[in-house]
């Protein structure tokens, strides 16, 4: 009877940290949509964003956090390619999204292209940038990055409750060729720009 006490006066404390630290874990995860506010303007676009062809337009592709830097490229009929001797990048224009907050202010698009690199290995990275007009000036003013090799990845956006879901994903250690889940973030506009409202992690059925 003692041995038992014992056991389960160890035990008990254990279940208990071992419970702790998993809900830790989950509450500092960080979903792997990557987020950056940039301000990165071209002038003479008029005055009415749904007449800009974003299929031909100059882009910039910042780095993870708040930076101007990064690549620049120029979109020509909704494709930009780059080849050399032992890979390739090739970026297309996927989808345009028109919304505005009220009927005054900005008008507002966010446009999703899809980034694919092939070398030694090979990458699939969704970008979504969200540009604004305003007195004729096209501002790029945040952009969402995210691993596009699963199935199930995507952008949903509805213009009306201002709600933007990504599923990206899952920085979960998986193989390259065999991803195991998904993180499915939920942004909601603000105003001025899109902030996270939630995230979950979806498992990915086995086909």
């Amino acid at each position: 009877m003692r041995m038992r006490s014992i056991f389960l006066t160890v035990l008990i404390p254990l279940v208990v940290l071992a419970a702790n630290e998993n809900l830790s874990s989950q509450s500092d995860y960080k979903p792997a949509v990557y987020v950056t506010f940039v301000n990165h303007g071209f002038g003479g676009f008029g005055n009415s964003i749904r007449k800009i062809d974003f299929a031909d337009l100059p882009y910039m592709i910042p780095g993870k956090g708040d930076s101007n830097d990064g690549d620049l490229f120029l979109l020509r009929n909704g494709k930009f390619e780059r080849r050399w001797d032992f890979g390739m990048r090739e970026i297309t224009l996927k989808q345009t999204y028109y919304f505005r907050s009220g009927i005054a202010g900005p008008q507002r698009a966010l446009v999703l292209l899809s980034d694919l690199g092939v070398g030694g290995s090979s990458s699939d990275i969704g970008i979504l940038s969200l540009f604004q007009l305003d007195s004729g000036v096209l501002t790029i003013t945040q952009q969402f990055q995210y691993d596009e090799q699963a199935t199930g990845t995507g952008v949903e956006f509805n213009p009306g409750a201002g709600i933007l879901i990504i599923r990206a994903r899952s920085n979960d250690f998986s193989p390259h060729c065999c991803p195991k889940s998904l993180d499915a973030v939920t942004f909601q506009w603000t105003g001025k720009q899109f902030e996270e409202e939630s995230h979950r992690t979806i498992p990915i059925k086995a086909g």
